[in-house]
């Protein structure tokens, strides 16, 4: 926000990013990551992408009732 600028290293260890690769390897563990959620429940997936929509400032309402759908899908 101040517009600063930082290392990699740094962010990682702000908590601003989740890991810090080798040049070069950005895409082969981007694909490692994208693989690993893929392996997890698509209603988890589904509730991660609302709380991420719902950090984003979209209606909160509309979230909810979506994240209710999923829940009472599973039940």
């Amino acid at each position: 926000l101040g517009g600063e600028t930082f290392s990699a290293e740094e962010a990682l260890k702000y908590g601003l990013v989740d890991a810090v690769v080798d040049s070069g390897a950005a895409v082969i563990e981007a694909k490692a990551y994208a693989a690993r959620v893929a392996t997890r429940g698509p209603a988890a997936v589904e509730i991660s992408k609302l709380m991420i929509a719902v950090a984003n400032g979209e209606d909160n309402g509309s979230a909810v009732e979506a994240l209710g759908s999923i829940l009472a899908a599973k039940t």
